[in-house]
């Protein structure tokens, strides 16, 4: 996530390209390049008015997450405006891996969306008593109900915090194909 967000504000540069061709204006190996902006410094805490000993709060707050098995690792980047004062990596990228995580391991960005859009929006629906984070899904998508029973009786919580059970990629495009060749009926060559 802390390379996510450098990339993401300008201060890595970024070279993420699909690694199968997604439809046909989507080919394996397209993709995004940018360049890195220059945008963030590195600096100690004090240099911006943070004490060091206040964030060494994190290495004990990470290492709770770790021993419960939260997660098998993870960074943790801290900036202020735009002086990074804190990029640390803890434990290893899976249960099954010695490697220990790096600063500079790059990770899936799935999630992020659902972090820098829904989730503020959703919150702001929560606040207005729109929306109840434990309603079932189907409350809100009532197409779900009676076809898709299973997602409309998850909770939204539990989707939110990745408790839900849901699969972290599902390949659709293979579903596209047969033998390697795109579906008849499935495409139009119509701009």
């Amino acid at each position: 996530q802390a390379m996510a967000a450098q990339a993401l504000f300008g201060a890595r540069a970024t070279d993420g390209v699909l690694p199968v061709t997604a439809s046909l204006f989507f080919s394996g190996g397209d993709g995004l390049r940018t360049a890195a902006l220059g945008t963030f410094t590195y600096d100690l805490p004090e240099a911006v008015g943070v004490s060091a000993s206040e964030l060494a709060h994190i290495d004990t707050i990470v290492q709770e997450g770790l021993e419960a098995k939260a997660y098998p690792g993870c960074q943790v980047l801290v900036a202020v405006n735009g002086t990074v004062i804190w990029d640390k990596a803890y434990g290893h990228p899976t249960y099954k891996d010695d490697r220990p995580v790096r600063t500079d391991d790059l990770y899936d960005l799935a999630s992020l969306t659902k972090v820098a859009a829904t989730t503020f929006s959703l919150m702001r629906l929560v606040d207005e008593g729109k929306v109840d984070l434990d309603a079932d899904l189907g409350t809100y998508l009532d197409e779900l109900n009676g076809k898709h029973e299973l997602h409309a009786r998850m909770k939204l919580r539990d989707i939110l915090t990745h408790q839900a059970g849901l699969k972290a990629w599902v390949p659709f495009y293979k579903r596209l194909l047969d033998k390697g060749e795109w579906r008849p009926g499935m495409f139009t060559d119509k701009e």
